[in-house]
């Protein structure tokens, strides 16, 4: 993919990269390329495994009970 001539920045047009809803756009070094949606329920996370260097994954237990303890304690406080 060429770089868009008609945009002073040269940015790439995402709708001639993106094709599905809840598509990501991400950079593989040398071309964007999408990087497509997880199931319900999914994080996005950092993963140098995949040409985009991003893909999902589903939350852990443990990872659950830690957004669940913090979320509690800044009820408490308030917040």
């Amino acid at each position: 993919m060429s770089r868009q001539q008609g945009n002073i920045a040269g940015v790439y047009d995402p709708a001639e990269v993106l094709t599905q809803k809840g598509g990501l756009l991400a950079h593989n070094g040398s071309d964007p390329v999408e990087v497509p949606p997880g199931a319900d329920g999914e994080a996005v996370v950092y993963d140098s495994t995949t040409a985009s260097g991003l893909s999902s994954r589903p939350f852990t237990s443990a990872e659950q009970n830690i957004t669940n303890a913090a979320n509690a304690a800044l009820f408490k406080l308030g917040m």
